[in-house]
This record gives C-alpha cells, sequence and structure tokens, in this order.
C-alpha cells in the first residue's frame, strides 16, 4: 500500500517530468491529485518548496541507484554500453534533471539549493570514476588508447548529446543502434 507522504512525492515527480511550472503548483492541486486534504499535505511538509526538494532529493537518489548498478562483467564495449544504457533510461524519465547530472548545469534547474546541488556534485563525481574504470578495462582489452585529459568532456558532451537525441526520439534509430552508434563514436575519440 502507497504511503500518503510517498503518493504526494508522486505527484509532484509527475508534475516534474511533465514539466510543469513548479512556482505555478498550489498545495490544493497536489493534494487534491494525492486524494488527500491539505491539511494532510502540512503533516509531512512545512512547506511547498520543502516538498519540491524533498522531490529533488528522492528523484537523485533514485536515478543515482539507476546509473551507479553494478557494472556487468565483461569487456570494455559490453560495460560501456550497459552504462550507456543506464543514462539513456535516466534521460529518457528526466531529461532536465539527467542533464544538470551529466553536464554541471545545475543552476538552470529551478528549486535546486545547496543540498541538491551537492548531492548532484556526489554523483557527478561517482560518474567520473565509473567511467575511468570503464576506460581502464577499455585499455587492458586494446579498444582504446589513454585518454587526454581533455577528453572528458568530449566524452561527456557527446554521451549527452547523442542520448538525449535518443531519448528524444531524434535518432531515428532503435536504442541498441544508437547505443551502438555512441559506443564507436566515443572509440573514435579515444583512439
Amino acid at each position: 500500500m502507497i504511503q500518503t507522504k510517498d503518493k504526494i512525492i508522486e505527484v509532484v515527480v509527475n508534475h516534474i517530468k511533465d514539466g510543469s511550472n513548479l512556482s505555478e503548483l498550489s498545495l490544493n492541486q497536489i493534494a487534491k491529485e494525492a486524494n488527500i486534504g491539505k491539511s494532510t499535505v502540512y503533516e509531512y511538509f512545512k512547506s511547498k518548496d520543502e516538498m519540491i526538494s524533498n522531490t529533488y532529493l528522492y528523484l537523485l537518489q533514485t536515478y543515482e541507484g539507476i546509473l551507479l548498478t553494478d557494472l556487468i562483467e565483461g569487456d570494455f564495449n559490453e560495460q560501456m554500453r550497459f552504462q550507456l544504457s543506464l543514462i539513456l533510461k535516466v534521460m529518457r524519465d528526466a531529461k532536465q534533471l539527467m542533464d544538470a547530472i551529466m553536464n554541471q548545469s545545475i543552476k538552470e534547474v529551478p528549486f535546486l539549493s545547496r543540498v541538491h546541488e551537492e548531492r548532484i556534485k556526489v554523483i557527478q563525481s561517482n560518474m567520473t570514476d565509473r567511467f575511468n574504470r570503464i576506460f581502464e578495462k577499455g585499455i587492458l582489452d586494446n579498444q582504446i588508447l589513454v585518454p587526454r585529459k581533455e577528453h572528458k568532456y568530449v566524452v561527456q558532451a557527446l554521451i549527452s548529446g547523442l542520448i538525449l537525441q535518443q531519448a528524444n526520439n531524434d535518432m531515428k534509430m532503435n536504442d541498441e543502434e544508437a547505443l551502438e552508434f555512441t559506443l564507436e563514436q566515443l572509440k573514435k575519440i579515444l583512439n
């Protein structure tokens, strides 16, 4: 059975994903959509801003869990394709937040506080560590050369751009083709 607080967060999550203007969202509207009274919202959150803030933290934790799912056993290609598929999954679910995680454009997302910024920085650091491990595997597998320091930015831009295009259905490919294409382009940059 879904808890009341979870119902409230679920309603706010749906508004975030729909791109609603959260400034115009009222507690009455949230309560109505969650099938609860407005006073019940105040039992869980002091204000609308706190409710939205907690919802963003919930989303960040959820996406971090997906993005940092244990890597599969396999070679560089398999691990990179797996990681790209996780990014695509999250990107489809929350393009705005994922863009902030991948591109460090934290200030462009409304309602993000210092706590959110710190959480995003932790996720970014964990993602950098993860990609470094995958790259090390690629070097050991003789799939890529040792990346130069500046490759990080090109790789981020390539992954963010191509995966976002696929999430928006702009690439005219199925997901497997898009992931393979992205992997091929990454290998060209890293060789």
